[in-house]
């Protein structure tokens, strides 16, 4: 079979695939994108594939489905057609180097781009989480009387010092997003997870600065202070914001128990 005669639009007898993009033909194989934007090779009748074709095989499959994962189409085609460039190093020229060269370089864009969308998605998830806590501080600060009402003025402070320390946390996730290091092999959905996982950090590290105040065990001198309320806050946003205070607390908890 002359593969040099296959062309956009023809089908690939061997596979049974549509070509909507060539990346390279030869007389003995070609390597192309089919309709459905996966990358495709047939090389019916060629016996130059290099030492170790099934390595860079499973390199070329594993980071196409990591492209189909992160990226909209049009974006994880060109990357993918980058990958493809290493199956026609290695049925081409048998160059095994040149391969696993092209798939690095393609990875390095994968990690560099995919990192900044998954980026993205941990920082929108913290904000959407954020701002459902900013709207029930509203409401129960509006509400308080009546939620006095219903409940003790202790517990009243420890659901505010939770939103306090979600939004603290919120503050910290924004100043610190640079230094957000994305996992381009986790889904989309864990790192919104993971957004929304430390903005509840910071509320349980809000209440429980709240609870070390009140115990004489973090910060009592607050207590007798006569802007105490203002204090409260501003260390709870600080506790939420800050992945050092809460640890040290529970250690002087522990210290304190034993």
């Amino acid at each position: 079979m002359n593969y040099n005669t296959l062309k956009v639009g023809d089908i690939d007898t061997t596979l049974n695939k549509v070509i909507k993009d060539v990346i390279f033909t030869s007389n003995t194989f070609i390597v192309y994108m089919d309709e459905q934007n996966v990358i495709q090779w047939s090389a019916v009748g060629h016996t130059q594939f290099g030492n170790n074709f099934g390595k860079i095989q499973n390199q070329i499959s594993y980071w196409e489905s990591i492209c189909n994962k992160l990226f909209k189409p049009n974006d994880a085609n060109e990357l993918k057609m980058l990958l493809a460039e290493a199956y026609a190093r290695m049925l081409d020229e048998g160059n095994d180097a040149s391969a696993q060269q092209i798939i690095d370089d393609a990875v390095e864009r994968i990690k560099k781009e995919g990192g900044e969308i998954l980026r993205l998605q941990y920082l929108v998830s913290s904000l959407i989480t954020t701002a459902i806590l900013i709207l029930f501080l509203t409401i129960i600060v509006l509400v308080k009387n009546c939620l006095l009402n219903v409940m003790s003025y202790e517990i009243y402070k420890l659901l505010t010092a939770g939103l306090l320390g979600g939004i603290g946390a919120f503050m910290a996730t924004m100043i610190r997003s640079y230094k957000y290091k994305a996992d381009v092999t986790s889904s989309k959905s864990v790192h919104r997870l993971d957004g929304f996982l430390r903005i509840v950090y910071g509320m349980f590290a809000g209440v429980i600065i709240i609870l070390g105040i009140k115990s004489n065990i973090f910060l009592g001198f607050i207590k007798d202070s006569s802007n105490n309320r203002f204090l409260e806050i501003l260390i709870c946003l600080i506790g939420g914001s800050s992945e050092i205070i809460l640890p040290n607390i529970i250690k002087k908890i522990e210290k304190n128990t034993k």
